[in-house]
């Protein structure tokens, strides 16, 4: 039987059937085409172009967004989605009905290949599944008995390796087709269209040649001509509402290829989304070398194979994310929002982001961690396409892994669905991969630049130092005085000029070009100057022959590297807290609040309000902590003015900045201060502000502005206390985490007192 279309999307699980499923005598074996997919239970690498076997299934990553065939004209194309800095190297593009292509149809996601007694097991995931028969996968099997130049059936334009077998399916019907030519229609098959999966399980009496073999593996996937029962042709020319385009006469009908785990990076013109070799062998019509061969025992048997990725090379990891805004990719052209948008650009759940081993890197053994950000209209492996000795200098020269995420796309500014796909990203390199939180930084180039500022002065207690480079402060466009560029709903929500204040124990390293046409100078000018205001350490570079993008074609990050070096481990107990919250800089659909950073947390603005949108009336409304312990037995710090000139490489620069000198010895108190600007709440941790809440604590606390109700958190393992301001007792409530104190401040400075009972 056949479900409708309808009817797959209403149950999330589609048996699409062209015969009928396996009798239930003949499910003995681990695995059967049913849609369910929990007996998949192989582990992935879940890195672009690895292969693993594990519990008897071989399971290839393929590279994500690399589904554009054959380079016909041995050129650089631009996408046909906004992305004008990453070229691809194949020419193909999707019909543009969205609605069934998704301009990301035959994009495969993970090949999964398994055996049993009753036969061979297929589950072919695709990154896009609209419709179950838009794109088309072919699974070839050689095991060296094939006679050469037969090509491959279906229309799939594939000449070489010759193969055995060869099973093309799509989510309604399929073929199997032996070394012969002989044909017989897949009979069993499901469709998952939750998980984009297409199930094929194909009986040994079908391919009798093929079991207790060693057999090489190739596939590929292209869109479906369900009604011809074949492979869509790539005509000349460009797409259709139901036709793809750019390909010609003859060309292979393959978007997309499997097993391809040394990708080519022709740097700066080659292709960003690791298709460059696909792409290339497509145009020939072959696959060779990309293969992958397997003992059909070794999966009857559930063998598992050990693997670890190598060091000193740069992946594309893949991870689910939480978040899902559909399937495919919104176009979003530049001409609709010139600067970009923060609204997601690539859809699917699975998401990828570049990551680079050291040299030196051994699971077990905590490595330093850059976050480093990608620009404008390219994507997570900008670094790799573009700047590849950033790897080695900042990377292997500092034993440091790099990850770059793609923010959910080139243009997302990691503002909303971009901001929640760095944080996402990150937790899933955290897990599986030995990282160091303490030695982690952040840096990035152009909009990366922007994320540098955005993240580390919104989380500054996350990293112990930040480099942007070349990056425009403010969102999309700010040349002072005048107002950041175009006007909208983040004029002060994307300000970051607004939260310099939070800098204080995070050290920036900021680079900039005089003569750069996209981010000119005079923001990124001021922003410095609000460093320096704010007694900040930073140091701004200043390169005045610089343009926008020599100092990423230049490659060269030696100070950077240096200045990384001198700042590489955080500080969670500074003896001074400084941190400004703007609530219209929350992302409340992502569950993320910045209310504090380091020792302070809680904060809760006053007036107008504790939530805003961004380009709401409130949406400058904003609150202030400025503390100091004095539990660390030292006197408050003071800065020191820094000037001097760099020769480079990579060019000539002028240096100023600020370093922060600690302040000398003093007795140990059991005290703080602290100033509140327009707040109703807050929270201290006395663990990291070296206080003791068993012994008499005292603290002067100042409203600056905004007198009132006010809410004081102090957290750590109190006795039963008793607590007065200026000598009048106040209310305290002791809870497992600690004490909160019920005050009303007037504009002023109050004497606090908590007493042990």
């Amino acid at each position: 039987m056949r479900f409708s279309q309808a009817a797959a999307r209403t149950t999330a699980i589609a048996i699409a059937v062209a015969g009928v499923l396996f009798p239930s005598s003949a499910a003995a074996g681990p695995h059967r085409a049913d849609g369910r997919l929990s007996d998949w239970r192989g582990d992935a690498t879940m890195l672009s172009g690895e292969s693993r076997l594990s519990k008897g299934e071989l399971i290839y990553d393929d590279w994500l967004y690399d589904d554009y065939g054959a380079d016909l004209d041995n050129a650089s194309n631009t996408p046909a989605f906004r992305a004008a800095l990453a070229p691809t190297r194949g020419d193909y593009r999707y019909p543009t009905n969205s609605a069934r292509y998704g301009y990301n149809a035959a994009d495969l996601r993970q090949l999964r290949i398994s055996a049993s007694g009753t036969g061979l097991h297929i589950a072919a995931f695709l990154q896009t599944m609209k419709e179950t028969d838009a794109a088309a996968v072919t699974v070839g099997l050689d095991t060296g008995r094939a006679r050469e130049g037969s090509g491959w059936p279906d229309g799939a334009g594939i000449d070489s390796p010759a193969a055995d077998t060869f099973i093309t399916f799509w989510g309604t019907g399929g073929w199997i087709t032996d070394r012969r030519g002989r044909r017989e229609r897949v009979r069993y098959q499901a469709v998952n269209l939750a998980e984009n999966a297409i199930e094929v399980d194909v009986p040994w009496r079908s391919i009798p040649y093929v079991r207790n073999r060693t057999v090489t593996l190739y596939a590929i996937s292209g869109l479906a001509d369900p009604q011809a029962g074949s492979y869509k042709q790539v005509p000349l020319g460009q797409p259709s509402a139901t036709q793809p385009g750019g390909g010609q006469a003859g060309a292979t009908a393959a978007f997309d290829a499997a097993f391809d785990p040394q990708e080519e990076w022709t740097r700066a013109v080659g292709s960003h989304w690791g298709e460059e070799r696909q792409s290339r062998l497509l145009a020939q019509h072959t696959l060779s070398g990309l293969g992958r061969s397997v003992r059909i025992s070794n999966l009857e048997s559930g063998v598992t194979h050990p693997y670890a990725p190598l060091p000193g090379r740069f992946y594309n990891r893949i991870f689910r994310s939480t978040q899902s805004f559909g399937e495919g990719i919104n176009l979003k052209q530049p001409g609709a929002s010139p600067g970009g948008s923060p609204d997601p650009q690539f859809l699917s759940p699975y998401q990828p982001y570049g990551l680079y081993l050291p040299d030196d890197y051994a699971t077990g053994q905590p490595a330093p961690l850059m976050l480093n950000g990608h620009s404008l209209d390219v994507n997570q492996n900008e670094y790799q396409a573009v700047s590849p000795n950033l790897f080695n200098q900042l990377g292997d020269e500092r034993s440091s892994i790099v990850f770059t995420p793609l923010a959910r796309g080139v243009d997302t500014w990691y503002i909303d669905s971009g901001f929640k796909d760095v944080l996402e990203a990150w937790e899933d390199l955290r897990a599986h991969y030995t990282v160091d939180d303490e030695r982690t930084v952040i840096g990035g180039y152009s909009m990366g630049g922007y994320m540098t500022y955005r993240m580390g002065l919104l989380m500054p207690d996350r990293f112990a130092a930040a480099n942007p480079y070349v990056g425009p402060p403010a969102y999309q466009l700010w040349a002072p005085p005048l107002p950041p560029s175009p006007p909208g709903d983040y004029d002060v929500a994307g300000q970051t000029n607004n939260i310099v204040v939070n800098g204080l124990n995070l050290p920036y390293e900021i680079n900039n070009g005089g003569i750069d046409e996209l981010v000119p100078a005079a923001g990124p000018t001021q922003q410095a100057q609000s460093f320096r205001d704010a007694g900040n350490p930073h140091l701004y570079y200043f390169y005045p022959e610089s343009d926008h993008l020599a100092l990423i074609l230049a490659d060269e990050w030696g100070h950077t590297r240096d200045f990384l070096d001198q700042h590489s481990t955080r500080n969670l107990s500074p003896d001074e807290v400084r941190y400004k919250r703007y609530p219209s800089m929350d992302l409340p659909q992502h569950g993320l609040r910045f209310d504090g950073a380091y020792w302070v947390d809680g904060m809760t603005v006053r007036t107008p309000g504790d939530t805003c949108a961004p380009g709401a009336a409130c949406d400058s409304a904003s609150g202030q902590v400025d503390a100091y312990t004095l539990g660390h037995g030292r006197a408050r710090s003071t800065t020191q003015a820094v000037t001097t000139a760099f020769p480079g490489p990579p060019f000539p620069a002028t240096v100023q900045g600020t370093n922060r000198i600690p302040g000398g010895a003093i007795a140990d108190q059991n005290r703080f201060e602290a100033t509140f600007t327009n707040l109703s709440a807050a929270a201290f941790e006395t663990t990291h502000m070296g206080l003791d809440p068993a012994a008499a604590l005292t603290a002067e606390l100042t409203v600056a502005t905004g007198p009132g109700a006010f809410t004081l958190t102090l957290r750590g393992s109190f006795p039963a206390v008793t607590a007065q301001v200026d000598g009048q007792p106040v209310s305290v409530q002791q809870t497992a985490a600690g004490i909160v104190l019920s005050l009303t401040l007037t504009t002023g400075a109050h004497e606090l007192a908590v007493t042990p009972q």
